[in-house]
């Protein structure tokens, strides 16, 4: 199998690293007879503060040699000599977020001097206010190029609404215009894409390469349920490599195929449980709760009333 999970009641980290070294997630790669085989193993984690925990743990076992550790769309410094270099030429330069909070700031400034801007503002905003609406206008771009969402898929939010608060609605889409369309087609005239978008594009490098630069070595994706859809399609490609292991966090492993089909029903407005990520991407890697291995005990107490907590 290559689908695990840890239960909520283990220490993530100390779990991984002991089901490492005893060759649990490793596909049966071949320690008795390569002294170095813990440097072959790659394992992927979501954070650096994640990375550095698990250095911790397997310099804390004695290991002498360390896995490659990683994180899923790191810096491009850190990625970027382990990626294939055929599309490098294609990926453009970032736009900073100083340039983006002072342009940002600038637009709202303008905005607020139109006659629709003096009528959407109660008084004209100060300087403080107008850089939080630019920072604010700012982590809204990012999060639809993190979900890889569209401005269309804003304005379809509300439906057409009659009386006030479909003009409210109109007021608010005019102002988010600003992020929506004004900075785009700044970024598009100067050749420049922002960080998200950028980080994207890197995780999806990593998923086409993945074949490449490990072959059938042992790689391990720990920790993330793919909620960020380019991350999700990096843990597919890790998922299909011969030794490759996807290893979840808290996967309710005693939850029934019917349950996980009602978390992906949209009627039920499942996006706020706490395993709707884990069904989404089980779906999307074609497999099942059955095929999940939890690497633990998997009657603790403690696990099991979070889970019954969510049922």
């Amino acid at each position: 199998m290559s689908l695990y999970s840890i239960p909520p009641h283990e220490r993530f980290l100390a779990t991984l690293a002991e089901r490492v070294m005893d060759g649990t997630l490793l596909g049966g790669w071949d320690r008795a007879n390569n002294p170095f085989w813990l440097s072959d193993v790659t394992i992927v984690v979501p954070t650096r503060r994640a990375r550095q925990a698990l250095v911790d743990e397997f310099a804390r076992r004695g290991t002498g040699l360390l896995p490659d550790i990683r994180t899923f769309g790191g810096e491009a410094a850190d990625e970027e000599p382990f990626l294939p270099p055929f599309d490098v030429a294609a990926t453009p330069p970032i736009a900073t977020a100083l340039e983006r909070r002072l342009v940002l700031s600038q637009l709202v400034a303008a905005r607020a001097e139109t006659p629709d801007g003096r009528q959407a503002f109660s008084t004209p905003p100060t300087a403080a206010e107008i850089l939080s609406m630019a920072e604010s206008l700012g982590a809204l771009i990012d999060d639809l190029l993190t979900e890889e969402r569209s401005a269309a898929d804003i304005r379809a939010i509300v439906p057409e609404l009659a009386g006030e608060l479909g003009a409210y609605w109109q007021q608010t889409l005019t102002f988010l215009d600003i992020a929506l369309r004004y900075w785009p087609e700044r970024l598009a005239a100067k050749g420049f894409e922002d960080s998200m978008k950028l980080r994207g594009l890197r995780l999806d490098r990593q998923a086409a390469a993945a074949p490449l630069l490990w072959g059938d070595r042992p790689v391990i994706a720990a920790g993330s349920t793919g909620s960020i859809p380019a991350t999700a399609r990096l843990l597919k490609a890790i998922h299909q490599l011969p030794r490759g292991a996807v290893v979840l966090p808290g996967l309710d492993c005693a939850m029934r195929e019917a349950d996980h089909a009602a978390l992906l029903d949209e009627a039920n407005n499942p996006h706020g449980h706490p395993q709707y990520g884990s069904a989404r991407l089980l779906r999307l890697l074609g497999a099942t709760v059955d095929s999940v291995t939890e690497l633990g005990q998997r009657d603790s107490l403690r696990t099991i009333l979070v889970n019954q907590r969510w049922r």
